[in-house]
């Protein structure tokens, strides 16, 4: 059975259905009938595939798949297709024989498929693979082409209900209620709450419990049989439908590696699919379950099962009561005790071959066991790093809380250090001070070493100052707040997959795992180093300081050298040396200001981020107890799958052994 995979979470189906005749529109005796029903359904349709896609449709829309069946521990027996129609649940075998009834009423030929299947993305590769799916080969217009009704019917997942959103006038009236609130709030200058949008759409609510998911499409409907192979790889490959067939090891690989293998032909191997083919069609029915036995066989050594169970179909035939009897009344002595003793050789190879399939059944359990506790154990040391990981970012972020509220301290305390600079400075130098240019002249600079050093400084001030605006350009917050949504749309998909239990969305989870680990270490750099680098650096200061100093110094080396007469007169020189140490004073002060509101905006930004935080806080604690459901299940699951395989070969075994003693009775 299909499992709902990534693309469940992250892609919208096109239906591409044609119109199908409703179930219920169809009158009872009818659909009760499969010669009726197929001739019902067909009436409209003049050519084959139109045909085959009218049957087909009908099938996928109205059978379910029996999940509960699968989950009995018992091997499953297909009934009919009569009995399918009548219960409306089927397993893959079911669908099969059913449509292939269907098509057998309007003289289309058809066959069932049995093979391997593998997960969208594997995650692990056992040794034992079983052939344990169906699906059918459809002849249209002389050409066989591939189909699987069971997996186009829907999938196995999480089952849910449809609820239906709020009727539009509640919501409107709550949204009214929002927006006047935000009225009041505004007026006192408070944030506003997020005024939702009004919504039509239907919710999915998923129950907790897993099943058959109704989901009908044409993914796996007459599809290219390269295509086809991706997931399905036949027993028997001359139902691959190519010259270059494909192997069991490289199939179990995934749909990566079928897709390198379709599209790189090997040239010292040909298949003659067509011919086998050909040859297959001639043979009797129960030539062909000799022939898919041993062919299967041959293609993979491994697969004693198939051998097996084709050899006891053989047999369940040739058991029958009405045949034995005709083989009594009608052959002579001689030639049936020939027949019998053949039937007893293969009663001995079904046996030997079903004891190595009892074998392999426990080699299987062993390894699935052994997967399944690692795979828990790691994705449970990744459950407890996203909680360390959660504690540690949400500790550094309420250490910012203590930053931020610590440079705002300081930056109040140099506010006041500079208006004291200030002052000191206009009553030194009035008249400079009232004729202050913005713009910052160093034309002074090739006076000598200690105005160079201080024009140097200057630019040490507005190299820093440019730093310090492209940091704040991109605050950190904001990436922060990104990383902390993506992580919790992160957390949320992971909860979907993990909810979904299956193994085939291990690897969806790696992915998933790797890019939350990126995000957390991001979060932790964001937090330990940019948000300190983004607050106004105390170098500012310590800058203006200097500039100070230096420009004292100078001055006083101009006065010497006015003194000694190297230099005329320094009253000039002396304005642009203080016009330039308080343009810098004014930057700083509106530096100090810009960030000051900086702090400010970082404050009322981190309560927005907060909000992430405590979705965060749910969704990295929920995520151990559905790793642990998970491991439940899919060891439940297996018991099932394990306990199937098991009571199938002491089912095959008994009947067997039935089936020589009355053979030897007879000998």
């Amino acid at each position: 059975m299909k499992i709902n995979c990534l693309a469940a979470f992250l892609l919208l189906s096109l239906s591409l259905f044609s119109s199908p005749k409703e179930h219920n529109e169809i009158p009872k005796k009818i659909r009760e009938s499969v010669p009726e029903l197929a001739q019902y359904l067909t009436a409209d349709f003049k050519s084959e595939r139109e045909k085959v896609r009218a049957l087909y449709t009908w099938v996928i829309n109205n059978i379910e798949y029996d999940y509960e069946k699968t989950q009995k521990g018992k091997v499953t027996f297909f009934n009919g297709p009569e009995n399918v129609l009548k219960e409306q649940k089927a397993v893959c075998t079911g669908y099969v024989f059913l449509l292939g009834a269907l098509l057998s009423e309007v003289d289309i030929e058809w066959e069932e498929v049995q093979g391997y299947t593998n997960s969208g993305a594997p995650y692990f590769i056992p040794s034992i693979v079983l052939d344990d799916h169906a699906w059918i080969a459809i002849k249209i217009n002389g050409k066989w082409e591939l189909a699987d009704p069971t997996w186009d019917a829907g999938y196995i997942g999480s089952l849910y209900k449809e609820k239906e959103p709020d009727p539009v006038d509640k919501q409107e009236k709550y949204i009214k209620r929002i927006e006047e609130q935000n009225k009041k709030l505004k007026e006192k200058g408070r944030d506003l709450i997020k005024v939702p949008e009004v919504n039509t759409d239907t919710v999915k609510e998923y129950t907790g419990k897993i099943g058959f998911v109704k989901d009908p499409g044409y993914s796996w409907f007459l599809v290219s049989s390269d295509s086809f192979l991706t997931r399905h790889l036949p027993s028997n490959p001359m139902w691959q439908l190519r010259h270059d067939t494909l192997g069991v090891r490289d199939f179990v690989q995934g749909p990566k590696r079928v897709k390198m293998h379709c599209e790189k032909m090997y040239d010292n191997s040909f298949y003659p699919y067509e011919e086998v083919l050909h040859q297959y069609e001639q043979l009797e029915y129960l030539e062909k379950l000799i022939f898919l036995a041993e062919d299967a066989i041959a293609y993979f050594p491994n697969n004693s099962r198939t051998k097996a169970l084709r050899y006891f179909r053989f047999l369940q035939i040739l058991n029958d009561e009405e045949y034995r009897k005709f083989i009594k009344e009608n052959i002579p002595e001689r030639e049936s005790r020939g027949m019998f003793t053949r039937m007893k050789e293969v009663m001995d190879t079904t046996m030997n071959y079903i004891e190595i399939t009892r074998k392999n059944e426990y080699v299987r359990e062993r390894e699935w066991d052994s997967f399944y506790k690692q795979s828990y154990k790691l994705t449970s040391k990744r459950d407890k790093q996203y909680i360390a990981s959660y504690e540690s970012e949400k500790e550094l972020h309420d250490k910012s809380e203590d930053l931020l509220e610590k440079e705002q301290e300081r930056l109040e305390k140099e506010q006041s250090k500079i208006a004291y600079e200030k002052i000191k400075f206009k009553k030194k130098y009035p008249y400079v001070v009232q004729n202050v240019d913005t713009v910052v002249d160093k034309s002074f600079r090739t006076l000598s070493p200690n105005a160079e050093a201080l024009a140097t400084l200057g630019e040490e001030f507005e190299i820093l100052e440019a730093e310090w605006l492209e940091n704040i350009d991109a605050p950190a917050l904001l990436e922060i707040q990104f990383r902390n949504q993506f992580n919790v749309f992160l957390l949320e998909k992971r909860k979907e997959a993990l909810t979904q239990k299956f193994v085939e969305y291990n690897r969806f989870i790696d992915t998933l795992d790797r890019r939350l680990q990126k995000n957390f270490d991001a979060l932790d750099r964001l937090y330990s180093e940019e948000l300190k680098q983004e607050m106004l650096p105390i170098e500012f200061f310590k800058i203006c300081k200097q500039i100070t100093g230096k420009s004292k110094v100078l001055l006083e080396e101009l006065r010497l050298k006015q003194i000694n007469g190297e230099i005329k007169d320094i009253e000039v020189v002396e304005e642009v040396v203080n016009n330039f140490v308080y343009a810098y004073w004014r930057r700083l002060e509106a530096l100090n200001q810009d960030g000051y509101s900086f702090i400010d905006w970082n404050e009322n930004y981190l309560k927005e981020v907060q909000k992430d935080w405590r979705k965060l806080a749910v969704l990295t604690k929920v995520q151990p107890k559905l790793n642990k459901a998970k491991l439940k299940f899919l060891e439940e699951e297996f018991e099932n799958s394990h306990k199937r395989e098991i009571d199938m070969t002491e089912m095959v075994e008994e009947k067997t052994e039935d089936w020589k003693k009355e053979i030897d009775k007879i000998l």
